[in-house]
């Protein structure tokens, strides 16, 4: 991507400036909008009759909450045994001879958008989980083929309704409306407080004494993708750089301005970290407050198999510069091996110079308004090769929308990580651009099989195509902030939504710019310290997360 050649270039450890533009999408209008209310019919879903049931309650005055469930249960839905996805039938001869020689009959389900692909079930249908468990298990048992590009194997139980084709609901609904008027505050805040680890949205909010929050954006779960808590696209919590961006993917951008909170969408984001050493030397730094060597998403230019975003890939770099700010907490991390470590004190000039062979509980402590770097491979060589005991480190930060214009920052802004864009310019959908934010259903050249791509067509269509629970955020065109969470994967109580349906939603409600935020387990809203949605993991436990938005009186 192009960057201006007048870009403003600062300290990371200084405030930055901020401007919007070109690649911005707040979805307001010159401000003669009408105010906006919720729509009184409901929302066409699927083939859900037009009826609700829904109820409003004043948390605060500009900030409503909305519920609505939307349609009814389907008789026609049941459970369902699910045994792999191809892209072609030819493609599921393997799998099917192995069904049948199992002693099960096969049956195709066509994926919704009727060309991605077809998942291969068992030909039956089960009216409880339990027996529908117990087939899988069965089913598990058998000698199946491995997995290839064009066959995904992967057995277990599905809902019909979460398939992406008509059902008649129900889908239940929560909305967060926040006016104009609303004189409170809306705030990003790390689960935590510091990068590594994660904590639950309700937990978080009451922590804070929040009024009401949502979940945020995507982040790392397990060390062996990163760091688990570390948010798995750009995060900016009052005006700092926490995490950079997956290059070339949407966020969600809030801030007061005049006293009215605000939010807008920046698309196509790119940030560029850079280290120069006594004014002379200049060297990219590949990430901030993460694990080197390991990038969730992929998105960064240096990884070694793609520079495209990848959703739920893991791309790697073993020549990486990481840069740890107070952010991380009171130390770097020690999850590194055959690394050099530099610490950089509050006046910027490096304070010690030192090699970490093994993994260790913490890596050097963070001086106040200071930075640790760590370098690994040919980074580790650059850093010492320039970065002396004594001399002057300088980090600087950028951020660049599509359009090539500066996202500067300073303190009161917020940064949320999310994708795919919903709506742009006043509802229009965008389904064209997901595949470069991301959420493509073609294999991405340079990424092995073994790294989650052997079927990105099977991936698009369980995490876009079928219905799941969400969490998305929407502009209005007269300011109006609407925050939508909706519950899923909880058969007969709520289907759950597909992407596209969470955009059709929100253009229902009335937004002009939308965006998905991380869904899934992670949907969670929380109003006055209680849980609004229900938890959509196994064990029904909600979700620790990396982020949350939080509203405050």
């Amino acid at each position: 991507m192009n960057l201006k050649k007048n870009a403003i270039v600062v300290s990371l450890a200084s405030a930055l400036l901020f401007g919007c533009g070109g690649g911005s999408d707040d979805g307001s209008d010159d401000g003669s909008a009408a105010p906006w209310t919720l729509p009184a019919e409901a929302p066409r879903i699927a083939a859900a009759a037009a009826g609700e049931t829904r109820s409003s309650k004043d948390i605060a005055p500009g900030l409503t909450q909305y519920t609505l469930t939307i349609g009814t249960p389907d008789i026609a839905d049941a459970f369902e045994v699910n045994a792999g996805f191809v892209r072609d039938r030819a493609d599921a001869q393997p799998l099917t001879d192995a069904l049948t020689a199992g002693g099960y009959a096969s049956k195709f389900v066509q994926t919704s958008d009727g060309t991605t692909g077809f998942a291969v079930r068992i030909d039956k249908r089960y009216a409880s989980s339990t027996e529908a468990d117990a087939v899988a298990t069965a089913v598990r048992a058998l000698p199946l083929p491995v997995s290839t590009a064009k066959l995904a194997v992967g057995v277990g139980r599905v809902y019909t309704a979460e398939d992406g084709t008509d059902t008649s609901g129900p889908f239940k609904i929560n909305l967060l409306a926040i006016r104009p008027s609303f004189t409170g505050s809306i705030r990003a805040a790390l689960a935590t407080d510091v990068v590594p680890a994660r904590e639950t949205t309700t937990a978080l909010a009451g922590r804070k004494g929040a009024l009401a929050a949502i979940n945020g954006g995507f982040f790392v779960i397990g060390r062996n993708n990163g760091t688990d808590g570390d948010l798995a696209g750009l995060s900016v919590i009052n005006g700092r750089l926490v995490s950079e961006g997956v290059e070339g993917r949407p966020a969600l951008f809030l801030e007061k301005v005049g006293g009215v909170n605000t939010a807008r969408i920046e698309r196509k984001v790119s940030t560029s970290i850079t280290l120069s050493v006594n004014g002379g030397a200049v060297k990219r730094i590949d990430g901030i407050n993460r694990r080197p060597g390991l990038n969730t998403n992929c998105g960064n230019p240096f990884d070694q198999e793609s520079s495209i975003a990848a959703h739920d890939v893991v791309c790697t770099d073993p020549n990486e510069i990481v840069v740890y700010t107070s952010d991380f907490g009171p130390a770097a991390s020690g999850d590194v091996t055959n690394a050099v470590e530099v610490v950089v004190n509050a006046q910027g000039r490096v304070a010690a110079v030192s090699s970490l062979v093994a993994q260790a509980p913490a890596g050097a402590a963070i001086p106040p308004g200071g930075q640790v770097l760590h370098g690994i491979g040919n980074g580790a060589a650059w850093l010492n090769a320039n970065a002396a005991v004594g001399a002057t480190i300088v980090v600087a930060t950028r951020l660049v929308n599509g359009a090539g214009v500066e996202i500067v920052l300073k303190p009161g802004i917020d940064a949320v990580n999310g994708g795919p864009t919903l709506l742009v310019g006043g509802g229009e959908q965008v389904d064209a651009d997901h595949a470069s934010e991301g959420w493509g259903n073609a294999n991405i050249p340079g990424i092995p099989f073994s790294m989650g791509n052997g079927n990105r067509a099977n991936f698009f269509n369980g995490w876009y195509l079928r219905r799941n629970p969400r969490t998305a955020v929407g502009i209005t065109a007269d300011g109006t902030i609407l925050m939508l969470v909706a519950d899923g994967r909880a058969p007969r109580f709520s289907a759950g939504l597909s992407i596209k349906e969470t955009a059709l939603v929100l253009k229902h409600f009335g937004a002009a710019s939308a965006i998905n935020l991380d869904g899934g387990g992670s949907s969670m809203m929380v109003v006055d310290g209680k849980p609004q949605t229900l938890p959509s993991d196994t064990n029904n436990a909600e979700r620790p997360d990396g982020d949350a938005i939080l509203i405050f009186k």
